[in-house]
């Protein structure tokens, strides 16, 4: 069965859950884990409650739902079906915020990993992952503790993810549900995930945590929306700046790079932003400590992708598939190649993002599709280390980026990589990596081929950031 959570992501609810049922009155057994962890019944009526959900069955079926969604807005659900959509109430927020105290009883200083809808769904993209890693390294530290915390969407209230650890790291709590917050002088809330709509919404709970001496920080991946918003939606384009300017109001700024800070620190003076004094901004490097050595396991189907995958060496490129990626380059330069009889494969490993409907259909349109040109959605951690092991290039053509994570994880597995010319790239990847230039087909083609034919050795006094010196350099920030 898939991932049934305490959070139950509102996409399990409907027909999956009668899904579910017709298989195990066709085992004829219960399941072990129920989708509903309460249910008020009345003959054959059922009111189901659980998580973000709400739902009102007729023996089997479910009929009505109520489904608090992540943008603080509620859905109506008909068969499975959204009628409307209902605004929450104005005063619940505010009210929320009051209910934010002090925890006398402990002594230890505390450290607020803010892990957005993770609870609830995990898009295994770029972002998310940073969350999860920091919050693993965390969990080790001795002398704060760190815990992860998320807006609960029915009540719209900060609270501990104490279910969120249960289920992915075994650690059980005494709590049986998720409880609000405490803050003590010194506390910290770092917000690695929060949208437009959080930031701006949910600004009475961060207002309070402050007004009980704790501390508000934000990390920032980027500020690219101001500086190419072609390669955005226009609503993220419209949002960002508000966005930005709303997350400047509180303590501090944690950037993934020197380069990002500052192109912050740029944009603060030349839009005269008055920052609070004391104002923090900082940066730190994203980590990449894959378990490089141990043995894993992959899935039977998993297995077969990759076994088709190494039928020839490959180059792989991990990113989000968007404009700015550099995919549409890739994909005409190795097409290029291949119709000279480049022997060599590429693997795109990444989700279908925005703005490239007409890319991704000649991605699955080209002739080479599934037989040198490979493209993976959504994998898993072990398959994603499988894919990096295997491999025998890194490639990174992005146009613009915050860190660009892939490269430093193909320096950790000791790959050679080559990647465009921009200014982060350079930072963080300095002599150990082999760069391009140029946006034509026959540019990406001919730095490719001159590419493989080279000899490559690696540089073993490279110091590769691991999740943990992450973790450590905002720790030294925040306290």
């Amino acid at each position: 069965m898939n991932n049934i959570s305490y959070y139950n992501s509102d996409r399990l609810i409907f027909w999956k859950t009668l899904k579910i049922k017709i298989t195990n009155l066709k085992k004829e057994k219960k399941e072990k884990t129920p989708i509903f962890k309460t249910t008020y019944s009345l003959g054959p009526l059922q009111v189901k409650k659980s998580g973000c959900c709400r739902a009102l069955y007729i023996g089997v079926i479910p009929v009505i739902g109520i489904v608090f969604k992540g943008n603080q807005k509620i859905a109506i659900n008909f068969f499975g079906m959204t009628l409307c959509s209902l605004k929450r109430n104005r005063h619940t927020i505010p009210n929320n915020a009051t209910a934010i105290r002090e925890d006398r009883e402990r002594t230890k200083k505390r450290l607020y990993i803010n892990i957005g809808n993770l609870p609830y769904s995990d898009g295994r993209t770029g972002i998310p992952r940073v969350a999860k890693k920091l919050l693993e390294e965390g969990l080790k530290d001795k002398d704060i503790e760190v815990l992860p915390v998320y807006f609960e969407r029915d009540s719209l209230q900060l609270k501990v993810a104490n279910n969120y650890l249960d289920e992915n790291y075994g650690l059980k709590s005494n709590k049986i549900d998720d409880e609000v917050i405490t803050i003590n002088s010194g506390d910290v809330l770092l917000n690695v995930l929060l949208d437009y709509i959080e930031v701006k919404g949910f600004s009475p709970i961060f207002k309070q945590i402050e007004k009980i001496d704790g501390k508000v920080f934000f990390t920032v991946h980027d500020i690219m929306p101001l500086q190419y918003p072609q390669y955005f939606k226009e609503l993220t384009v419209e949002r960002f700046e508000p966005w930005l300017r709303e997350t400047l109001k509180y303590n501090g700024i944690i950037t993934v790079s020197k380069s990002v800070m500052h192109d912050l620190k740029k944009w603060i003076k030349n839009n005269g932003i008055n920052l609070k004094d004391n104002f923090t901004i900082d940066f730190f490097y994203l980590g990449a400590n894959f378990k490089k050595n141990t043995s894993i396991s992959l899935t039977k189907d998993e297995s077969a992708v990759l076994k088709k995958i190494t039928t020839s060496p490959y180059f792989i490129q991990v990113s989000t598939i968007e404009p700015r990626k550099g995919y549409e380059q890739l994909l005409g330069g190795f097409t290029q190649l291949w119709e000279k009889g480049f022997p060599y494969n590429v693997v795109f490993v990444g989700s279908k993002g925005w703005k490239v409907d007409d890319l991704c259909k000649k991605i699955e349109n080209s002739k080479y599709y599934n037989k040198k040109l490979f493209w993976l959605s959504r994998v898993s951690d072990n398959f994603l280390v499988s894919l990096y092991r295997n491999s025998n290039w890194v490639i990174f053509a992005s146009q613009a980026e915050g860190f660009g994570l892939a490269l430093i994880e193909g320096l950790y597995f000791g790959k050679p990589v080559l990647a465009r010319d921009i200014p982060i790239f350079r930072e963080i990847g300095g002599n150990n990596v082999t760069y391009f230039s140029g946006n034509g087909y026959n540019d990406l083609a001919k730095s490719v081929e001159n590419f493989t034919n080279r000899s490559y050795t690696y540089n073993k006094n490279f110091n590769i950031p691991t999740w943990d010196s992450s973790f450590k350099k905002i720790r030294s920030i925040l306290f």
